[in-house]
């Protein structure tokens, strides 16, 4: 299927792990306003992420049906990538309540990839957004957790300070 040039969405193959850094704690050595950046070296994040959702591990919340989904569309001075972030609580869901103190607050959102490597949506100012659901039945508890940011580039290859 052909889609038009000005629209296009791809889901992301191979993340295993999405992690939300605070903006003001992380140090990346390239400006969010400078587009189609290829890669980025020796950026400098906190130890541990405010959330990370996770398809294996202990300490995480894990999730089923981690999806990342970027959408790109052309505007007039350049290209917006757009992603929306999904995911099904499976473990850990106590720790969701994370999520809801995060809103109104700027973070990045950095991609793990099942071969350890790291991929960095550069978000732009004043477009994270996080949310939720909740279902309540008499047998289970399903948790969604949501999240949606937008940049200027695709997912950036990262790699950190030692």
């Amino acid at each position: 299927m052909q889609l038009p040039d000005k629209c296009k969405e791809l889901f992301l193959d191979g993340i295993t792990d999405v992690m939300f850094y605070p903006r003001e704690e992380c140090v990346i050595p390239v400006p969010f306003n400078m587009a189609q950046v290829l890669y980025i070296n020796n950026c400098s994040l906190p130890a541990e992420p405010t959330l990370r959702l996770a398809t294996s591990g202990e300490n995480y919340v894990i999730v089923e049906n981690l999806k990342v989904k970027m959408t790109f569309a052309k505007q007039g001075n350049g290209t917006i990538y757009t992603y929306n972030i999904s995911a099904n609580v499976a473990n850990g869901g106590e720790n969701v309540a994370e999520a809801y103190r995060m809103r109104d607050k700027e973070y990045l959102v950095v991609l793990r990839k099942m071969d350890g490597s790291l991929l960095l949506c550069y978000t732009l100012p004043h477009t994270f957004g996080i949310g939720g659901t909740t279902d309540h039945s008499q047998t289970e508890l399903a948790r969604t957790v949501t999240a949606t940011t937008q940049a200027l580039s695709e997912p950036i290859p990262i790699t950190l300070r030692e």
